[in-house]
């Protein structure tokens, strides 16, 4: 990772953790604003970017339907959108670390290769959140080289998502204070 890359991810880090108790006194919540994207690219990872300004918002009840949607730069620093719907399974883990599985489907806009033009697609979306602190969490999430017609693929990557949650609601009876 380049030193404007760790310092970028650095900075956003410092701002957010101190101000997370803010946003959240010890629960859950199902609100949450999504920031900051990073990605690990499998392939010609030089050629993309790996830093992504990116600003959204994530409605995700326990073990319920909810929806997303946002826009950020992609790896090719165009400007891209997304919209869609999740379901979030149940939390597991201990005391330290606690995490869900969120099932997502989005309408995504964005450039999908490198020189083309921005492209709607529909892209289901496995999303592992982990929690950091009861209102600072990571999506986690990703996609294989996906191939298309005219022999044209896409690269493979992985995906992290830095997210807030905002104590408008609990939405998890279940996980302990």
């Amino acid at each position: 990772m380049r030193p404007a890359r760790r310092l970028s991810l650095g900075i956003a880090l410092a701002l957010i953790l101190p101000l997370s108790p803010v946003w959240a006194q010890g629960k859950p919540t199902a609100n949450h604003i999504a920031l900051e994207a990073f990605s690990l690219h499998f392939k010609k990872a030089d050629e993309r970017k790996a830093v992504h300004p990116a600003v959204g918002y994530e409605y995700s009840p326990q073990k319920s339907m909810g929806w997303q949607v946002g826009f950020f730069k992609d790896s090719f620093d165009s400007r891209s959108g997304y919209v869609g719907v999740n379901y979030s399974l149940a939390r597991f883990g201990g005391n330290r670390v606690k995490g869900r599985v969120i099932l997502a489907a989005n309408l995504v806009r964005k450039q999908f290769m490198k020189n083309g033009g921005a492209e709607t697609h529909f892209v289901p979306m496995p999303i592992l959140e982990l929690s950091l602190t009861p209102s600072v969490s990571v999506n986690i999430t990703g996609s294989p080289q996906l191939d298309y017609y005219n022999g044209k693929h896409t690269n493979g990557v992985v995906v992290f998502q830095l997210k807030i949650g905002l104590n408008y609601t609990s939405c998890d009876r279940e996980y302990p204070v």
